[in-house]
C-alpha cells in the first residue's frame, strides 16, 4: 500500500482524499412550507456532494493527464487512482441528485 501511495502524484492523492472526505462533509439547503402545521412541500439540496464531485473529476482528470509525463512504472497506479476518483465523484453526484429529487434526505 505504501508503494502504491508513493507512485501517485498530487492530483491522484487529491482525488482520493476528497472522495473519501466527501462522505463526511455536507452543505445542505432545505426549505419547506406548511399549512395548518402540516408540511405541504419540501425542497432539499446537498450542494456539498456536487462540489466534491466537481473537485474529484478535476483532480482525476489532472492525474490522468499527467500519466504521459511519468515513468511507466507509475502509470498503472495513476490510472487506478484516477478511475477510483471518477467512481467516487459519480457516487457523490448520484447522492446529490437523489437528495435533490427526494429519494434520500429529509424530504423523502
Amino acid at each position: 500500500m505504501r508503494d502504491f501511495a508513493r507512485r501517485l502524484n498530487g492530483a491522484a492523492k487529491t482525488t482520493l482524499i476528497v472522495g473519501v472526505i466527501g462522505f463526511f462533509i455536507h452543505m445542505t439547503f432545505r426549505s419547506s412550507s406548511s399549512t395548518n402545521g402540516v408540511e405541504t412541500s419540501c425542497s432539499y439540496f446537498d450542494a456539498g456532494q456536487f462540489l466534491v464531485a466537481l473537485i474529484g473529476v478535476i483532480a482525476a482528470g489532472a492525474a490522468l493527464s499527467a500519466r504521459s509525463n511519468v515513468h511507466e512504472s507509475r502509470r498503472g497506479a495513476l490510472k487506478a487512482a484516477a478511475l477510483l476518483g471518477f467512481a467516487l465523484a459519480a457516487a457523490h453526484a448520484a447522492w446529490g441528485i437523489t437528495g435533490a429529487v427526494g429519494i434520500t434526505g429529509p424530504c423523502s
